[in-house]
């Protein structure tokens, strides 16, 4: 391997390393801020008395909600592709979208 191999393939480790830090901090920016919406939802549920305010907001919370989904969804199964991809079992075989949902699915939700 000649000397600029050698150094554009560190460069490429380096930008790895460098943009894993950077998704991983994106990716926890993103969860909170989820985090948030869904805290000050419950927040604002609890504190509307009126069943038909609340059922209006409820089905406002939920469009923004599908919106959101619909927005991200082909973004974020491209990006669990990507993130399964670069992950193996313990054969050593690259995981799939489905392997890595199905390791989240185990998850217990958040209440």
């Amino acid at each position: 391997m000649s000397r600029f191999d050698e150094q554009k393939r560190q460069r490429f480790i380096e930008n790895v390393d460098s943009r894993m830090s950077q998704a991983s901090s994106q990716l926890a920016a993103f969860s909170q801020s989820v985090s948030d919406v869904y805290a000050n939802w419950l927040g604002y549920k609890s504190l509307e008395s009126d069943q038909t305010e609340l059922t209006q907001a409820s089905i406002a919370f939920a469009g923004k909600a599908r919106d959101l989904v619909d927005s991200q969804k082909t973004a974020l199964a491209h990006a669990l592709d990507i993130i399964a991809g670069g992950m193996v079992d313990g054969e050593g075989d690259p995981l799939t979208r489905q392997d890595l949902l199905d390791e989240l699915a185990a998850i217990p939700a958040a209440e």
